[in-house]
């Protein structure tokens, strides 16, 4: 049975590895919405995340079925055959994880890229045109920052708090600017703060969707000003978009095309971090000339979020984040976690779709 079951597994796989316009147009807009449906329905109305509650509850049975087997061995002694039973269990229950994973989400990774979708040419870019990517973006983030919310430090503040926030979070998904460009299923179910947040800090980890329960997860423990664009990455894997840099592009479009300006400012003010990051790799002067622009509301906001880096620094983010790494890579993203720069590449292939029309 786990033979078979892995063999479906790989069979899939193939079919879809090379194949994005029928995975596009077949699971992508077809199998996956209903099943993403389904499945936020019957998880979005829970005030927790299940996906969270399933993952505690998983660590004790493991726990508990590992010191069973223990026991077991000692007291009563392990037969070859036992043993062979109990792997042969476990090899198909791990098909049958993979199996529901692929078939709930994971064959998105195989669909067309979104620069393909918005008909995107991702020529390379010279260093100029990126210094005014990230001169434009940071600029549209200063003038979105003017008077909104601060607290006593003069750090953004979501007036609503961090729920409020997650419940306004999927309105720049309803919104024309975005739905009439790419194919983005209507779902209802908002992103779940997490109660195990310091850990997920200490991991290194802002926010995760788990596909099983169709539930976008978001670190509570945060800076406000990255709440929104977080909550609006999970999002977008939520609406099928699994690819990292994709999801932070897709992200941003729908914090810019949000109606309140605390997301516009954050997903904003996220693209351009992310712009000015390239530009310090292609073209260290001018990434000087630029961080000296920054306005002193968008570098207290930046303090805020290298406060909060210090304060959760810890080995389990350099491990986390290699094995990130390895499960990005084995998804099809070669670049493993160096794909959410290259949402970089993106932002310059629309700045230069605009030009030219």
């Amino acid at each position: 049975m786990a033979l078979v079951l892995w063999l479906v597994v790989v069979a899939g796989r193939l079919l879809a590895i090379g194949q994005p316009e029928a995975v596009e147009t077949v699971y992508a807009r077809r199998v996956f919405p209903v099943v993403a449906r389904l499945v936020s329905a019957a998880t979005g109305w829970l005030p927790f995340s299940l996906s969270e509650a399933i993952v505690i509850a998983g660590v004790v049975a493991i726990g508990a079925a590992g010191l069973h087997v223990l026991l077991r061995a000692r007291w009563r002694g392990w037969t070859a055959a036992g043993a062979a039973s109990a792997v042969a269990r476990l090899t198909a229950a791990i098909a049958v994880a993979v199996f529901a994973f692929d078939l709930a989400w994971g064959y998105n990774y195989d669909r067309a890229p979104v620069a393909a979708l918005l008909r995107y040419d991702l020529a390379p870019a010279p260093a100029d045109d990126l210094a005014a990517l990230a001169a434009e973006l940071l600029a549209q983030a200063a003038a979105l920052r003017e008077g909104l919310p601060e607290d006593g430090t003069g750090v953004f503040r979501l007036t609503d708090g961090r729920r409020g926030a997650l419940g306004r979070a999927a309105r720049g998904y309803a919104a024309p600017e975005l739905a009439l460009r790419l194919p983005v299923p209507h779902l209802s179910a908002p992103p779940k703060l997490v109660l195990l947040s310091p850990l997920m800090s200490y991991l290194g980890i802002g926010g995760i969707f788990i596909p099983y329960t169709c539930e976008a997860n978001v670190n509570a423990t945060l800076p406000d000003w990255e709440i929104p664009f977080t909550s609006a990455h999970e999002l977008a894997h939520q609406r099928g978009f699994a690819r990292e840099d994709e999801a932070n592009y897709v992200g941003y479009l729908a914090c810019r095309a949000h109606p309140d300006r605390d997301f516009q400012y954050s997903g904003t003010f996220r693209a351009a971090l992310y712009s000015l990051a390239a530009l310090a790799q292609a073209d260290r002067a001018s990434y000087g000339r630029l961080r000296g622009t920054v306005t002193a509301p968008l570098a207290r906001d930046l303090a805020a979020l290298a406060a909060w880096h210090r304060r959760y620094e810890s080995r389990l983010g350099e491990v986390q984040e290699r094995v990130n790494d390895a499960y990005l890579k084995t998804q099809g993203q070669a670049d493993g976690v160096r794909s959410y720069g290259r949402m970089v590449d993106l932002l310059l292939a629309e700045r230069r779709a605009r030009e030219t029309r």
